[in-house]
C-alpha cells in the first residue's frame, strides 16, 4: 500500500514492513484463537490507565486544532493497533522468561526501526548537501 499523503513525505507502508504486518496480523490470530479455545479472554489488571492514555490521546484533539486530519487519523490508528497487540500478548500465559523475550524483540525491532531511519536520514542529508540529490 504505497499511499503518498501530503505533508507527511513519503508512504504509509513500504515494502519491509509487510512483513511486520503479516507477523503481527499473526499475533492477533494466535491470540483470538487461544481465547475462544481457552474460552476466556485475559484482561490486564493496569488496563484502566492505558484506556485513560488513549483517552488522553484523543481528547487532545478537541482543545488543539488538527492542523492535517491524514496525521491525525494514522495516529490514532496506530493508537488503536496498539491497544489490539497489546490485549493479544495478554492472551497468552507466558512465564517470565518468555515475558523478557517478547520485551527483548520488542526493543530490538524499535531500535533497529531507529537505526534505519537515522541512516536514511544522515546519509539522504549527506547527499542532498554534497550533490545536490537525494534518494
Amino acid at each position: 500500500m504505497h499511499i503518498s499523503i501530503p505533508n507527511m513525505g513519503g508512504t504509509v507502508a513500504h515494502p519491509r514492513e509487510y512483513f511486520i504486518w503479516i507477523g503481527l496480523f499473526t499475533l492477533v490470530l494466535l491470540s483470538v484463537i487461544n481465547a475462544v479455545i481457552n474460552k476466556s479472554f485475559i484482561l490486564p489488571s493496569y488496563l484502566k490507565y492505558f484506556i485513560a492514555y488513549v483517552i488522553l490521546i484523543l481528547s487532545t484533539g478537541i482543545f488543539n486544532p488538527i492542523i492535517n486530519i491524514d496525521i491525525f487519523t494514522i495516529n490514532i490508528l496506530r493508537l488503536i493497533g496498539a491497544l489490539i497487540i497489546w490485549l493479544s500478548i495478554h492472551q497468552f500465559d507466558f512465564n517470565k522468561k518468555a515475558k523478557e523475550n517478547v520485551l527483548l524483540i520488542i526493543i530490538a525491532s524499535a531500535v533497529i526501526e531507529s537505526i534505519m531511519v537515522m541512516f536514511k536520514f544522515f546519509v539522504n542529508s549527506y547527499y542532498i548537501h554534497s550533490f545536490g540529490i537525494g534518494f
